[in-house]
C-alpha cells in the first residue's frame, strides 16, 4: 500500500475485495437480523436472498467486474456496473445506488485520500436522499447521512484516510443505535436495521485494511442454530412480577439464562394493601434477539423503564434507569 493517507486504484480494489470477503462471512448473521422483517407467505420475498447475502453478492460482483482496472475511471464504471447486475431486491438496489454515488466522485481521482473519500460518501448520501422521508431513523439512509457528514468534518480537520473512515463509521454507529429506540418499526422488533449494519461493516472492514488492523470476524454459531445478529443488544428494564414465586423457584433466572446473558438481576419485594408480596426486579441483559427476550419477559409481568440499546466494541457507558 502506498500510504495510509491515500490509495491507488489497484490498492482500493484489493481493499474492497477483502471487505467483500468480510461481508460474505457475516452474510448469515445479517440475514438473521433481517429475517423477521420478511413475509414468508410472499412468493416474491421467498425468491430473494437475505439482506446480508445480497449485500455480499453485490460487493463481490462489483469487485469481480472491476478486476484488472488500473485507473479510477475504469474502476468506478466497472464497480457500478457489477453492483447493479447483482442487485435483485429493493435493499439491493439501494446499495447499488450508494455505490453509484461513491464511484461518481472516484471516477475523476488519481488517488483516494480522506478528502476524496468524504466527498464520495456525501455523493452516495445525496444519491439516496430523494427517497428518504426523514421518518426512518437508524436505517441505511440516515446512517449514511450521518457517516458522510462526519467524514467531511474529519477530512477538514486533517484526518488521514484511515482515521476519516473510522470516524465516519463511529458516527454511523451512533445513528444505527438510535433505530431500536426511536424508530417504531425497529423498536417493535427489537433489532437494528440489517442494511445499515451491513454498510457499517463495510466501513469497518475498509478501515481495518487501510489502517493495517484486524478485520471484523463473523460471530460464532452454535451447531444447528442460525447465526445471531452481528451486534449485541442491551435490554434494561424494571419487571413487575405477576407471580413473585418465579424468583424463589428459579424459573425466571432459568428462562433468562436460556435467552440472554444476565449482567444484573436485582429483586426487591414490596407489600401491597392486601399484604401479599409483589416483586419488582431490575434487569440488565445482553441478547442477540431482543424481540424474543421482551416477549418472554412480558409472560412474567409488566415492564417499565424499558430501554433497548445496541452495544458496540467500545466500552459501554454506565446507564441508570
Amino acid at each position: 500500500m502506498s500510504s495510509p493517507d491515500q490509495l491507488r486504484p489497484e490498492e482500493f480494489l484489493d481493499a474492497l475485495r477483502v471487505t467483500a470477503e468480510v461481508l460474505e462471512d457475516h452474510a448469515s448473521a445479517l440475514d438473521s437480523l433481517s429475517g423477521i422483517e420478511e413475509d414468508l407467505s410472499d412468493a416474491a420475498v421467498q425468491s430473494e436472498p437475505g439482506v446480508g447475502t445480497e449485500m455480499a453478492l453485490i460487493l463481490l460482483s462489483a469487485v469481480n467486474s472491476a478486476a484488472g482496472a488500473r485507473d479510477y475511471s475504469t474502476l468506478s464504471s466497472a464497480l457500478a456496473r457489477g453492483a447493479h447486475e447483482a442487485s435483485v431486491s429493493r435493499n439491493g438496489r439501494l446499495l447499488a445506488q450508494v455505490i453509484d454515488g461513491l464511484t461518481e466522485v472516484l471516477a475523476n481521482a488519481d488517488l483516494l485520500d480522506a478528502q476524496r473519500f468524504s466527498f464520495a460518501l456525501e455523493s452516495a448520501a445525496e444519491r439516496v436522499s430523494p427517497t428518504d422521508d426523514g421518518k426512518h431513523a437508524g436505517e441505511l439512509r440516515a446512517v449514511l447521512a450521518e457517516a458522510a457528514d462526519d467524514a467531511l468534518s474529519a477530512a477538514d480537520r486533517g484526518a488521514t484516510l484511515g482515521e476519516t473512515i473510522v470516524s465516519a463509521a463511529d458516527a454511523g454507529l451512533e445513528e444505527l443505535e438510535r433505530g431500536p429506540v426511536v424508530n417504531a418499526g425497529l423498536a417493535a422488533r427489537g433489532v437494528v436495521d440489517a442494511s445499515a449494519a451491513g454498510f457499517l461493516l463495510i466501513l469497518d472492514a475498509l478501515a481495518a485494511v487501510v489502517n493495517g488492523t484486524s478485520v471484523p470476524t463473523a460471530p460464532a454459531m452454535a451447531s444447528g442454530r442460525s447465526a445471531p445478529p452481528v451486534v449485541e443488544i442491551r435490554v434494561a428494564c424494571h419487571l413487575e412480577l405477576s407471580d413473585p414465586q418465579v424468583i424463589s423457584s428459579g424459573r425466571l433466572r432459568g428462562e433468562l439464562e436460556r435467552l440472554c446473558r444476565i449482567d444484573r438481576m436485582n429483586h426487591s419485594s414490596t407489600a401491597t394493601s392486601g399484604d401479599s408480596a409483589s416483586g419488582l426486579v431490575f434487569l440488565d441483559l445482553r441478547t442477540y434477539d431482543a424481540g424474543v427476550l421482551i416477549e418472554s419477559l412480558l409472560e412474567f409481568g409488566g415492564l417499565s423503564g424499558l430501554r433497548v440499546m445496541v452495544e458496540s466494541d467500545r466500552e459501554p457507558e454506565s446507564t441508570q434507569l
